[in-house]
């Protein structure tokens, strides 16, 4: 098993936030420090949480950017989730650089009197290295 612990700040005109998570990887895995042209087995497959707290201070899609305050499709601060949370499961088999990926993903509400998201992904891909 693998388990790794993630952080993040971001400060910039699109967002400020600051994030912490974590990832948990279970099943037959490839060391990640070697290369993966040698790899010590020919299939990988293993199933993934990912798990992310993040403190919202200012999000620009939401709240209209440095310039356009006025708009009725903006947000005030106030109306803006200061917390959200990303979670991320799945599935991932690979047999040597060819690999498919099962995932379904959850986003908390962003915005008081929004929704929560869940949506799921397939992704097909060939490791070029």
């Amino acid at each position: 098993f693998m388990l790794n612990g993630n952080a993040e700040a971001v400060a910039g005109t699109m967002n400020d936030k600051l994030s912490v998570g974590l990832s948990l990887m279970i099943g037959r895995i490839n060391d990640p420090y070697k290369s993966s042209s040698l790899p010590e087995n020919k299939w990988e497959f293993y199933v993934f949480g990912h798990s992310f707290v993040s403190a919202v201070g200012y999000d620009a899609t939401l709240q209209g950017g440095m310039f356009n305050k006025k708009s009725p499709y903006t947000l005030s601060a106030s109306e803006i989730s200061g917390f959200t949370l990303q979670n991320q499961v799945g599935l991932m088999i690979q047999h040597k650089n060819i690999f498919i990926e099962l995932s379904e993903s959850f986003l908390s509400k962003e915005f008081k009197t929004g929704r929560s998201h869940i949506w799921g992904g397939l992704g097909i891909g060939i490791d070029l290295e």
